[in-house]
């Protein structure tokens, strides 16, 4: 009694013992609620802990791990059936997650880096197809005189474009590799699990952000290129063309007409000589005299010409002069009674002969 109520056995005889029943009767009543009071709040807290787990709240836990509730879905939420989770935890934590840390390794290094690096391995591939085109396309702006007095010719720089969402992209397509010595070295798992949530996180942005994807995947934004014009004579730089807005609109024509006509002649494989009589290499320039002057004009029909592009030109009468040096034939269209429109097909001697027949 006195170790357990605080009571004095010696002090008490037969005249007190319904006193003292009663007082350790009450004491125990109180211990035992208490202890209840104890138990059922121990009870709610277990059960919200086994709520939680079922069903969390955690939107990130759900979003990295799409399987949760249906694989917990059928747990009981009474602590009645907490040996379920016990069981559950101890399958986890030994068996299962061995094998799923031994699966992570595996789907990590077999697929998740295998892809990335592939789809890595591609992006550059292209930046380097385009560098290697250019240089193809460079060749051929070479043998094409771009001014005459003083003899000059064109050629492209490429740049590395540093815009922020470029730079970020390029920076995490070379972070996300793990640390393979230190990992090695260590056989830390975190290593492994750092890497793969920087894959995971670049694949997540790469598909909900559709713009930012498109551009940055894209790889002719991650290069700019600056034309520049070379004396032929000893290759100087006469001039750098950083872009066409300080320039009339006949020099854009001419600096455009000679990158898209080498492009083309590059694109179908026209050989320079021009006795490759099967190759494509048609092209149409509709109205393209209309704004410019006669020598911009020549320009153009010189380029076709050494560069051996068949062309067809659509122009007005009034500038039938600059092209009939260069071509064999003329679609002549007249209109009469300003109603109907009759096509000749003729010689262009014919259409000499004819001129005043024609455009009188």
């Amino acid at each position: 009694l006195e170790e357990f109520f605080g009571l004095d056995a010696h002090a008490h005889d037969l005249h007190t013992i319904d006193a003292v029943a009663t007082r350790c009767g009450s004491s125990m009543a109180g211990r035992i609620n208490k202890h209840k009071d104890e138990k059922s709040a121990l009870i709610s807290r277990l059960e919200g802990v086994m709520r939680e787990f079922k069903r969390p709240s955690d939107e990130e836990l759900l979003r990295r791990f799409p399987d949760w509730l249906s694989d917990t879905h059928k747990l009981a939420d009474s602590v009645t059936y907490r040996s379920e989770y016990v069981e559950l935890y101890e399958r986890i934590s030994g068996q299962e997650l061995s094998e799923y840390k031994n699966r992570f390794k595996k789907y990590l290094n077999e697929d998740m880096i295998i892809r990335i690096s592939d789809f890595q391995n591609m992006l550059s591939a292209q930046e380097e197809a385009i560098i290697e085109n250019i240089e193809a396309l460079n060749k051929s702006l070479k043998g094409i005189d771009f001014r005459n007095n003083p003899k000059t010719y064109i050629q492209l720089k490429e740049n590395r474009v540093r815009t922020p969402n470029i730079r970020d992209f390029q920076a995490k397509l070379r972070e996300w590799k793990p640390n393979i010595a230190e990992y090695e070295r260590t056989r830390d798992d975190a290593i492994l699990e750092q890497s793969f949530l920087k894959i995971q996180a670049l694949i997540e942005e790469l598909s909900t952000r559709e713009a930012w994807r498109r551009e940055v995947t894209d790889v002719r934004n991650w290069l700019e290129f600056t034309a520049k014009e070379y004396y032929r004579d000893d290759n100087r730089i006469f001039r750098t063309y950083d872009n066409t807005g300080k320039l009339s609109g006949g020099e854009k024509a001419q600096l455009t007409y000679t990158i898209l006509g080498s492009a083309i002649a590059y694109q179908f494989g026209i050989n320079r000589d021009g006795l490759d009589s099967r190759s494509f290499r048609f092209i149409c320039v509709d109205e393209s005299f209309s704004n410019q002057d006669d020598e911009k004009s020549t320009y153009l029909m010189d380029l076709c010409k050494q560069l051996h592009l068949q062309l067809l030109v659509v122009t007005p009468n009034d500038k039938t002069h600059i092209v009939e040096p260069y071509i064999a034939r003329v679609h002549f269209v007249q209109r009469k009674n300003n109603r109907n429109s009759l096509i000749y097909d003729m010689p262009i001697a014919q259409y000499r002969e004819e001129r005043q027949k024609w455009v009188g």
